[in-house]
């Protein structure tokens, strides 16, 4: 069967693309819409949905997770919340895996894609290669900035003339006017679960042939008998030489279905073929109408195949075991405290019997089935950027050190009773995080000025900061997590501490947000 496929110009259209000396002349066929629509039809799967977070991570203002997760989708997320700063915040968060914007233009053909490893080498890294994706596919990053008004104030004085029991004033707002980075995230997935996944089934892509381009092309080579004598006699080389004869073999007469199909030449199968002719330059229009016609045919084939193989490429990933071991790297800055960095390990594990998504759809193009239970750990460190000044008493360059865990249970809407089955599926969550701090928490102030959203009485007009009384922070939380199809997901948490990091005073807090899954703009998946 290897063999065999070594004479089928459908499964080595990449090699004979390259005797062509065509380059990248498939670009505009490759963006034609007609071309596309042929191989459209996407996989549903995805990635489990309890490892993936959305929004921002816990250490910006506004966020509704107290954990880290180790898996970032391509998604944007707005969320208003703060799991142990003693302010809210309202945050936009926008986050991807390295391989998620180019593994999107591939599958909607608009880079090269290397259909075949074969590909990557021959084209000398001018198409993206599934192998990097996948290596792309274990870096997440992810930027978060401040949108809300929690931190701006205002400041008024009278204006005009007296009017009685009215005045008018002139107010002059203070703080943040526009938005401001709220942090920056790195994951690197150092582990992956070697659990068995469900891969996607080929046959919910168009299989090959390839609709009409491929039609065509098949009905060229029909016409063609010097292809069928160039078949027979490059199969009974290959069969009758010895395996390790067979890439001089191939070398030897392979290169002349290039006279065949273009050069209308028979096939030389002596022992000495003729030096053949694909390495003169082709220029399309010096050739015969049938000859166009077929150079036409296999850029349109060779364009599809592509899309195709991307298409299928993408779907194994997004069905790929969830990341168990990932490395964090958070730039936090805080609003009117100084910036610092947090290092974590993020872990996960996932278990119990598998359900597939409500409304999946039949055989084949059916979301992966997703366990039921997840526990995600973490475990990190956060360190000033710089050494807090020394008249601090207590300080450090660590700030603290965090430990948490969060247990999730997928509910599937068939659980629900009645109309509240039109819910859809959702997600319940249990989280308690443990922060211990090292030093005392910092907040940065002008001299002389007030400090916005805080009232301080006895402040000396020199201080450039202030410091709070430390202590360990006992966070807990219960999530519920809405969805509409697979895109949108509506997190709504309540939050229970003993302290904030600034106020020594048990706080009650609520958490909502809203995340949305970019892949699906960027045509990569389909949503309901």
């Amino acid at each position: 069967m290897q063999i065999k496929s070594f004479v089928n110009i459908p499964e080595q259209e990449q090699c004979l693309w390259q005797l062509l000396n065509r380059g990248d002349a498939l670009t505009e066929d490759r963006k034609n819409a007609t071309v596309r629509a042929a191989i459209q039809k996407a996989f549903n799967t995805q990635k489990n949905v309890n490892t993936t977070q959305t929004g921002s991570s816990p250490g910006s203002g506004g966020t509704t997770s107290a954990v880290s997760k180790p898996s970032t989708p391509m998604s944007a997320a707005s969320e208003f919340g703060g799991i142990t700063a003693s302010t809210n915040a309202q945050t936009i968060t926008l986050q991807t895996p390295l391989d998620g914007i180019p593994r999107a233009l591939a599958s909607q053909g608009l880079v090269p894609y290397c259909s075949t490893p074969v590909m990557a080498v021959t084209l000398d890294g001018e198409c993206v290669s599934n192998s990097l994706l996948n290596r792309l596919d274990r870096i997440g990053v992810g930027v978060s900035l401040n949108t809300g008004s929690t931190s701006k104030t205002a400041s008024g004085s009278a204006a005009g003339a007296n009017q009685g029991t009215t005045q008018q004033v002139s107010l002059t707002s203070l703080g943040t006017k526009v938005p401001s980075l709220a942090g920056i995230f790195v994951k690197f997935a150092a582990v992956k679960s070697n659990a068995k996944v469900k891969l996607p089934d080929p046959s919910t892509v168009v299989a090959r042939p390839e609709g009409a381009a491929a039609a065509a092309l098949m009905s060229d080579l029909g016409k063609n008998k010097n292809y069928s004598a160039w078949q027979d006699c490059l199969l009974a080389k290959l069969r009758g030489a010895a395996a390790e004869q067979r890439a001089e073999v191939f070398a030897k007469y392979y290169s002349q279905i290039v006279d065949v199909l273009l050069w209308n030449l028979p096939m030389d199968c002596g022992s000495v073929p003729r030096v053949s002719k694909a390495s003169e330059t082709i220029n399309p229009s010096t050739l015969p109408a049938p000859q166009r016609e077929f150079l036409d045919h296999l850029e349109e084939w060779i364009a599809s195949a592509e899309l195709v193989q991307a298409k299928f490429d993408e779907a194994v990933s997004k069905a790929a075991a969830a990341p168990i071991l990932s490395i964090e790297y958070d730039y936090n800055t805080p609003q009117n405290q100084p910036t610092n960095s947090t290092f974590k390990l993020v872990g996960s594990v996932s278990w119990g019997k598998a359900v597939a998504p409500a409304g999946a759809p039949a055989k084949g193009s059916s979301p992966a089935p997703t366990p039921p239970w997840t526990l995600t750990y973490n475990a990190g460190a956060s360190i000033y950027n710089y050494t807090p000044a020394s008249t601090i008493p207590g300080s450090s360059l660590l700030r603290d050190v965090q430990v948490g865990a969060e247990l999730d249970r997928n509910i599937a809407s068939s659980k629900w009773p009645g109309i509240l089955k039109k819910i859809g599926d959702s997600t319940a969550s249990a989280t308690y995080y443990f922060q211990y701090q090292s030093s005392p928490s910092i907040l940065n102030v002008t001299p002389g000025s007030p400090f916005n959203g805080i009232t301080i009485t006895g402040l000396p007009s020199t201080a450039t900061q202030i410091f709070t009384q430390k202590g360990d922070i006992h966070v807990g939380q219960l999530k519920w997590g809405l969805g509409k199809g697979k895109n949108v997901k509506f997190p709504i948490a309540v939050t229970y501490s003993n302290r904030t990091e600034l106020i020594t005073h048990p706080a009650w807090g609520l958490q909502f947000g809203v995340s949305y899954d970019l892949s699906a703009l960027m045509g990569t998946g389909s949503s309901k």
